[in-house]
């Protein structure tokens, strides 16, 4: 009877740090995201100039959708919201933004743009991914994907041990992986 319980002891706790890392790695993954799409606020503000000495703080990350082209091309799109006060106010508002993060060869680009309401311009890769209430500008520069890729990716294996990006393609549902 001692042994079961301390089995069933073990069991709850390895399940509990289990649970707890998948959240720990969750929260890491929120935080980092967040952190990303306020880089991309913050670069976006110092570009305008109606927009400078304005009180803002990070308010929430709505949705988020990450898309690879290939190995040399990343991108993540963001829909976050941010309080904001102007100068002068009291009162805070909190607005919709929208953000891309793209990585190309290993260099990171940002992009931020304000959303109005109902605003979703055209994105493949939401699209690819039925991500349909991920909302982006209907103007603006911000990479839409290719009509073409489908997640889920797979690397399929060469007899070389080189990295070559025509060989990463997107699994469709007629595709065996065997």
């Amino acid at each position: 009877m001692k042994v079961g319980k301390q089995t069933q002891s073990v069991q709850a706790r390895g399940q509990h740090t289990y649970a707890s890392k998948e959240e720990e790695i969750a929260a890491n993954a929120k935080r980092w995201m967040s952190e990303e799409a306020m880089v991309a606020f913050t670069r976006y503000i110092e570009s305008k100039d109606d927009l400078k000495g304005l009180d803002y703080e990070f308010d929430e990350l709505v949705h988020q959708c990450l898309n690879v082209e290939d190995y040399l091309k990343i991108f993540h799109h963001f829909n976050f919201t941010v309080k904001i006060k102007k100068l002068g106010s009291a009162d805070w508002m909190s607005v919709m933004y929208f953000a891309e993060v793209k990585s190309i060869c290993m260099i990171k680009l940002y992009a931020c743009y304000p959303l109005g309401q109902d605003q979703y311009g055209k994105c493949y890769a939401r699209e690819n991914q039925g991500m349909g209430e991920l909302r982006h500008p209907l103007k603006g520069i911000y990479d839409m994907g290719r009509e073409d890729i489908q997640p889920p990716f797979y690397y399929e294996d060469s007899d070389s041990d080189e990295f070559d990006p025509a060989t990463v393609r997107s699994l469709s549902s007629d595709d065996d992986m065997s």
